[in-house]
């Protein structure tokens, strides 16, 4: 029975050793090599002359690493689509003492001239007759980064473009930044200084809404220069809210539009009916119009679709409301009408607002309008 046993204890002995030899992670087998190195690559933009790759050997027991540059892919592509490759000579050897070795390579011995061009680097060791193999791709980084900060067609808001000029190891020389503000246009330099790290100010509301601008920082390291360009968007500063309300000649004949509730149109709600619904028969027997008016403090003027789209708040506040209106008797469906309104010696406040017309058997008793508003 003993005997049994330590045959047993025996047998799981060798199955320990046998797995302790390797490792089987998700299938795939590793074998200790009794060492190992790792890369470290400290990065290269279009603005860097060099860079370099550091080896690090934890065991401490290699004295030194071989580097080739097998080639690598441009970003052109060929008539079949695929990229276009490049062949690179560039061989050399990293020394390593104490566990850490690093070798600085050029332009040349990289290959790789213009952003997103990638080259493929393989490195050789070898420990105990063991040849150990790694490779490492990198890449031509751009340098420059441009931030959109989200520009509206607001009067209130100064916007910053902020922009950075990094090259991997070189230093910044010089930076320019340029605009404009259609495609076909020449830049035009902005005014001042700028340092790699720094922002340029726009404001929305010097521009139309839909306007693209195009921003365009330039750096200088050395001998090498890089731009970008970027496109800023001006959007429109739209009114945060959307409702709507019906118009007609029952209980829903008047409507307040800073509380947003229907009013009686009489004495006793004071000014606070600012939009009410009318309609007549202009003409004997002819086709009935309808409308509406503000016997208050409520003022209107024509706007289009897209305004009423954008909804922009500082296009509706800046408009001109010399000439604008209280009373509309024909109102056609889709019409858009910029408003203000206020109670007393207050603040005016502002909105749009688009009309449908609905007129079910063409006469009065049963016409009325929907109205969606912007405030």
């Amino acid at each position: 029975m003993i005997m049994k046993r330590n045959i047993i204890y025996i047998l799981m002995s060798f199955i320990l050793l046998a797995f302790s030899c390797t490792k089987e992670d998700n299938g795939i087998k590793t074998y200790d090599l009794g060492t190992e190195f790792f890369i470290d690559f400290s990065g290269y933009t279009s603005l860097d002359s060099e860079a370099t790759f550091t080896i690090t050997n934890q065991q401490k027991n290699l004295s030194e690493v071989k580097i080739t540059n097998t080639g690598g892919l441009k970003t052109e592509e060929d008539a079949n689509g695929d990229l276009v490759p490049f062949e690179s000579t560039y061989s050399g050897t990293i020394s390593i003492s104490d566990g850490t070795g690093s070798i600085t390579v050029t332009d040349s011995d990289l290959g790789m001239t213009e952003i997103g061009w990638t080259a493929d680097f393989q490195f050789d060791s070898k420990f105990d007759s063991k040849d150990i193999v790694r490779y490492e791709t990198v890449e031509v980084e751009d340098p420059i980064t441009i931030n959109d900060p989200g520009v509206t067609h607001r009067a209130d808001t100064t916007f910053y473009v902020t922009f950075a000029v990094e090259p991997a190891t070189a230093t910044v020389d010089n930076v320019t930044v340029q605009w404009k503000t259609s495609s076909l246009a020449d830049y035009s330099d902005v005014t001042g200084s700028f340092k790699a790290e720094d922002s340029v100010a726009i404001m929305g509301s010097d521009y139309a809404i839909g306007d693209t601008i195009f921003v365009k920082v330039t750096g200088t390291a050395g001998t090498k220069t890089q731009a970008k360009v970027a496109k800023i968007m001006v959007n429109p500063y739209s009114f945060m809210n959307e409702a709507g309300f019906m118009l007609d000649t029952t209980t829903n004949q008047a409507y307040d539009l800073i509380e947003n509730r229907y009013v009686k149109s009489t004495a006793e709600f004071g000014d606070s009916a600012d939009i009410r619904f009318i309609a007549s028969y202009p003409l004997v027997g002819g086709p009935v119009e309808v409308g509406f008016e503000s016997t208050n403090n409520a003022e209107f003027i024509a706007g289009t679709s897209d305004d009423y789209d954008y909804g922009d708040i500082n296009f509706v506040q800046t408009a001109d409301f010399t000439n604008a209106v209280s009373v509309v008797s024909d109102v056609n469906d889709g019409d858009v009408f910029l408003y203000r309104t206020k109670r007393g010696d207050g603040n005016y406040v502002y909105g749009i607002m688009k009309v449908s017309v609905f007129k079910p058997q063409g006469v009065l008793e049963d016409s009325y309008l929907e109205i969606s508003y912007k405030f």
